[in-house]
């Protein structure tokens, strides 16, 4: 015990290898969790965990070592381990213990991470057993709700807390259906949400310092109505400004410098899409006018998060705190911050409301405006846009003269790909494949697809499955817009890139939803040589496919109606010679889509242009 005692003064006085030293000759759970402690103020995440699981070894039933150790798994991403510890700690810690409420709310979000919806809707609701005031219980049981799809319920759980909380009324107000069921949902929705805020921005409400952590939601889904939600996105905006004191002053540019510094900021810098539609501007931007900085909030190892951190000329890995994230941009002292995406994350959402850079950009990370009026420009091009398209933005349109996608990889398969009868897929019939996600499925695409398998009564359709709950719903709605002819769709469980990229090889067509479409897949999809079928639509989100087909000059599958469409896709299907002169046009020609610098040099010139316009 004396060199217990004796290692406790040398780590209070912050003398840690002499506490290491003293602690490394005794084995008890104290002298491992004291060296667990060590190890994790020396940054060690897994000398950390190792220590305090030893601990837990040495002593089983203390909750603290249980919870130390659970957040040294954390920190590793390693939260299927830390699962356990948790919900362990949480059984050793008494109902009225100072510590039981907030390792219930760390145990839930954990939960929530793994995607264990039914087990964070059971703690909450044990949580609300113990205290039916517990207003974080309340959150967290309307947040689990709503993430398995389930709106309504998730809306009724908040609406006593949203009569007292301002973040769980916006939060509330948020909550917008996963799956549209009919137009005139789509509409009533529509005009809640403008009801809802425009009681917001009249009522007396009190200041959020967090609301990435409090309201916690975006407007996501609004995106997938076929609608422009300018005006309500600005709304929403206006709201914030109200409740949230982010500083938007602006601030000047840069004069008389070498080189610009630029600095793009996401959570989705790993195997994701946005990182692979925002790679190749981080590499190609030309150095000798750029410094190109990366903040990659909560990194993660894999590929693409390398590939980024390799190609830019400095990479700053952030917390997942938005003080944090923003403290780190401010000291870059950027003259440009481009934003990958805006609206699917919260804490990024809300950065967007600081001015952090003379210039702010955004682009199609996320496709749609942010209403924010601290971001200055949306990157896109001119091939994607409408006429109209700045009616759609609350930003300057940059319609770059290049082409949208900047160096997109392209993909291929390791190995031969699998036969039909391999992959678990019917093997008779035209076989179609709409690989979106089941909330890109606009109800006005049903009427498409039952075109289509009432015109060609052998083919099969596949959707790619969700959420339970999603799942079920756009079942029902397929159900009854199809008929009996729903008994050939069949939906694809979530699968590696390697698999998918054998489904594509094994259909025969690939259909384009509107009124949001494809991108990456597309560009996928045309890298083997598959056709789409496409209906442009007004918006940005629905003309990544018809800008692919404008690029290798094909206008086979292009259509103008969705009539027209299912016409297409149902000629398709059955003609074989005309669908295979169509894929080896496609293949000859794809490689125009891919490894393009010509976006990121035109972006050069546009942010050199508005910082002129500036200084």
């Amino acid at each position: 015990m004396h060199k217990l005692e004796a290692a406790l003064a040398h780590w209070r006085a912050g003398e840690l290898d002499a506490a290491d030293g003293l602690c490394a000759e005794l084995m008890s759970a104290d002298a491992f969790f004291l060296r667990g402690l060590i190890a994790d103020k020396r940054g060690d995440l897994a000398g950390a965990a190792e220590h305090f699981e030893a601990a837990v070894h040495a002593r089983d039933g203390d909750a603290v070592f249980r919870l130390r150790l659970a957040q040294s798994l954390l920190a590793l991403r390693r939260g299927v381990e830390a699962r356990p510890h948790l919900e362990r700690a949480v059984e050793l810690t008494p109902a009225q213990h100072p510590n039981r409420r907030p390792l219930l709310g760390l145990l839930m979000r954990v939960l929530a991470d793994l995607g264990d919806e039914p087990a964070v809707e059971s703690l909450a609701r044990s949580a609300l057993a113990e205290n039916p005031d517990d207003a974080e219980a309340i959150s967290e049981l309307g947040l689990s709700l709503y993430r398995q799809a389930r709106t309504e319920e998730a809306r009724e759980q908040l609406h006593p807390l949203a009569k007292r909380s301002t973040a769980a009324a916006i939060r509330r107000a948020l909550m917008l259906p996963h799956i549209n069921e009919s137009m005139e949902q789509i509409e009533a929705v529509r005009a809640r949400l403008d009801r809802e805020l425009d009681e917001l921005l009249a009522a007396r409400l009190e200041p959020i310092e967090h609301p990435e952590r409090d309201v916690g939601l975006t407007a996501f889904f609004i995106a997938y109505h076929g609608k422009n939600d300018r005006e309500l996105l600005m709304k929403l905006a206006r709201l914030y400004r109200k409740v949230y004191p982010a500083t938007k002053a602006k601030l000047e540019a840069s004069r008389g410098k070498a080189r610009l510094r630029i600095g793009f900021v996401s959570r989705f810098f790993y195997g994701h899409s946005v990182a692979r539609t925002t790679h190749g501007l981080i590499r190609d931007l030309p150095r000798s006018r750029f410094e190109v900085v990366v903040f990659c909030i909560a990194p993660r190892d894999d590929e693409w998060a390398r590939r980024i951190r390799a190609d830019c000329d400095r990479y700053v890995a952030v917390p997942e705190d938005l003080e944090a994230v923003r403290r780190a941009i401010e000291d870059a002292r950027l003259d440009v911050l481009l934003f990958a995406d805006i609206g699917m994350d919260a804490l990024t959402y809300f950065l967007a409301f600081w001015r952090l850079a003379p210039l702010q950009l955004t682009t199609w990370g996320h496709s749609s405006t942010s209403g924010i009026d601290s971001i200055d420009g949306f990157v896109s091009a001119a091939a994607l846009e409408s006429e109209e398209a700045q009616e759609h933005y609350s930003e300057e349109l940059l319609r770059l003269p290049a082409f949208y996608n900047p160096g997109y990889r392209r993909p291929a398969m390791a190995a031969a790909p699998r036969s039909r009868a391999e992959l678990g897929l019917p093997q008779r019939g035209p076989l179609y494949l709409c690989p979106q996600f089941l909330f890109k499925l606009h109800p006005e695409f049903d009427s498409a697809l039952a075109a289509i398998l009432r015109g060609s009564p052998q083919a099969h359709l596949l959707l790619l499955a969700a959420k339970r709950e999603a799942k079920s719903r756009v079942r029902e709605r397929i159900d009854a817009a199809l008929g009996a002819d729903a008994a050939r769709v069949q939906f694809l469980d979530r699968m590696p890139a390697s698999h998918f990229y054998e489904v594509l090889a094994a259909v025969d067509v690939v259909l384009d939803p509107f009124h949001f479409g494809g991108c990456n897949t597309s560009c996928e999809a045309f890298a083997f040589g598959r056709p789409i079928v496409t209906l442009p639509a007004r918006f940005l989100r629905g003309r990544y496919t018809y800008a692919c087909y404008r690029e290798m000059q094909i206008d086979d599958c292009i259509a103008s109606s969705p009539e027209e469409y299912a016409r297409i896709a149902i000629a398709l299907g059955h003609d074989r010679d005309r669908r295979e002169s169509l894929s080896a046009r496609i293949r000859e020609r794809s490689d125009v889509l891919f490894e393009r610098t010509d976006a990121a040099h035109a972006l050069a010139d546009a942010i050199d242009e508005r910082l002129k316009g500036t200084a």
